[in-house]
């Protein structure tokens, strides 16, 4: 409590009266989360060797899932591998949505194909050629 403290006067947050009744501590239940120590981190082999040559990209879970493009997203799939849920609803609730986003952004990839099609084909003429002076590799290489 003193830290949390420290925060409000360094922020100056209790001195503006707006921000009185806007923020709430929030007691987290931990008991919906694995902890793993140290030890089984590197018996599951689920974190990169920092030893290892080439940073061990494929040689461990993170690496192997890794897709991420910000630094948060990093911290955030290093925190699930650390600490996995143990409530099988919250589980098969991860799981759905994982599935969830998976077959929206295949649905999406596959619109942005029919688009490009599309108008791919209403660049070309009906005789086969190109409208403008461009050759037809020309506009396959644009696609």
């Amino acid at each position: 409590m003193a830290s949390v403290s420290a925060l409000l006067i360094y922020l100056s947050l209790l001195s503006d009266l707006s921000n009185h009744g806007q923020f709430q501590l929030v007691k987290h239940d931990l008991s919906q989360y694995m902890r793993l120590d140290a030890s089984a981190v590197k018996a599951l082999t689920l974190m990169p060797n920092p030893q290892e040559m080439g940073g061990g990209k494929n040689s461990s879970v993170y690496g192997l899932l890794d897709r991420c493009k910000t630094s948060q997203g990093k911290r955030l799939l290093a925190r699930w591998l650390k600490q996995p849920l143990v409530n099988l609803h919250e589980i098969g609730e991860s799981v759905f949505l994982t599935d969830r986003r998976q077959a929206d952004r295949s649905e999406t990839a596959e619109h942005r194909r029919g688009v490009l099609r599309r108008l791919y084909e209403q660049e070309i003429a009906p005789g086969g050629h190109a409208r403008n002076s461009s050759g037809f590799a020309d506009g396959r290489m644009t696609f």
